[in-house]
């Protein structure tokens, strides 16, 4: 398998927001950092067709083209039932005029990460983890679009990326996130600040570090990296900032409705920096719960995981 190649250094920064050294994360894997298994070329790649306003739906449809396994498996996902097309099409270009850049980007985006969370993934559940991922990913397009965000689509991206850490550390750490999740069984505390104990290391940390190693947007590397921190104080321009804050709160629900990325019972904190962003009165949260559900379960459906049922998403507050 082919490895990600990163060179070594003493230290990373994304502008203005320090990151772990190279030593740091040496010291909780048991692999060398440059010995990872890569992310499918295609998610950065359709990182970076997003980040290109002059790209064109031809362009994704060619990107998408390239990847067999990807083709495979749009196409299933497009001619099933959930999509409702008239007829079904073999054909990518047809399937990208027909539903769109965001969507099949979105589409495209699941699937490739997917298979690396599935196969990733030893000593947690998998299932549980993707579901949370998924969740976290709407939830936080639809409250980018509730408080007038910009780019509702990074916050799509930012919050299907936020728990990549979790899986670097499951995957190749000298304490696994499924080693930690045991070691910390009765415990009340809050799960960011005893990974740092058990682990050596938070998994906003460890994710950040490797997508600002794989070239992602520094945008997205910051919601990754703060999504449980204080960020106010960084002077970040108000849509980084709401960025930020609109992963926060689509985590902080997603485990209000039990929706969390390991199978435990937690109580939640909710960063308190969300706040002094975004504004309760624009936010209808039943329906944004509902919509939520209504798209993951249609995920859900086609990957085959078990979903709550809607019993379970009542009564928030």
């Amino acid at each position: 398998m082919d490895t990600i190649k990163v060179s070594e250094k003493k230290g990373s920064h994304l502008p203005g927001l320090p990151l772990p050294s190279w030593q740091d994360i040496r010291n909780v894997l048991r692999v060398e950092p440059g010995e990872l298994a890569p992310l499918p070329a295609a998610v950065s790649k359709l990182l970076q067709l997003t980040d290109d306003e002059k790209s064109s739906l031809e362009q994704l449809a060619e990107l998408i083209e390239t990847d067999p396994s990807l083709v495979t498996k749009l196409l299933r996902i497009v001619n099933s039932p959930a999509y409702g097309l008239s007829q079904k099409t073999g054909n990518i270009k047809q399937a990208v005029l027909y539903l769109g850049f965001l969507l099949i980007k979105e589409l495209a985006f699941e699937s490739t990460l997917f298979d690396y969370f599935s196969k990733g993934a030893t000593h947690i559940n998998s299932l549980f983890f993707w579901r949370h991922c998924l969740t976290v990913a709407h939830l936080s397009k639809h409250l980018a679009q509730a408080v007038g965000h910009p780019s509702p689509d990074d916050a799509y991206t930012a919050g299907l990326l936020h728990d990549i850490g979790k899986i670097i550390l499951d995957t190749y750490g000298q304490v696994t996130y499924g080693d930690f999740i045991r070691a910390r069984c009765g415990s009340s505390g809050l799960l960011i600040e005893e990974e740092a104990d058990i682990i050596g290391m938070g998994h906003d940390n460890a994710g950040a570090y490797f997508c600002n190693k794989w070239n992602f947007p520094d945008r997205i590397t910051r919601a990754i990296r703060l999504h449980h921190q204080p960020f106010a104080h960084l002077g970040l321009p108000e849509d980084e900032a709401m960025l930020i804050a609109c992963v926060s709160l689509a985590d902080f629900l997603a485990w209000t409705q039990g929706m969390g990325s390991v199978d435990i019972a937690r109580q939640p904190l909710l960063q308190k920096d969300v706040d002094k962003l975004i504004d309760p009165s624009l936010i209808d949260l039943n329906s944004l719960i509902f919509k939520t559900e209504k798209e993951v379960k249609s995920m859900a459906d086609f990957y085959g995981f078990i979903f709550p049922t809607s019993e379970t998403l009542e009564g928030t507050s």
